[in-house]
């Protein structure tokens, strides 16, 4: 259910799945592990590319209000000099 979403300059989409972190027995720390890597990678791979993280944004959206459903959500915003 988790995911991570990259866009380029041209608006292009970019959906990677990222590995659940709850499994029957509780927190699966090794799939928390493998996001952070997967996130980490990708945060190097732009910056690799000349790309700047200049804001990060975290949000919770409730859903309906009783906690049954609600995402939260981590934005990594990036700029390109020249791209502004």
């Amino acid at each position: 259910r988790s995911r991570m979403i990259s866009q380029d300059e041209n608006g292009k989409m970019e959906e990677t799945k990222l590995q659940n972190f709850f499994s029957m027995a509780g927190i699966n720390f090794s799939n928390v592990m493998e996001n952070d890597q997967q996130i980490t990678n990708k945060i190097s791979e732009l910056s690799n590319q000349g790309w700047t993280l200049y804001d990060v944004t975290s949000g919770v959206y409730a859903g309906n209000g009783n906690g049954n459903q609600g995402i939260f959500i981590t934005r990594y915003l990036f700029n390109k000099k020249g791209l502004e």
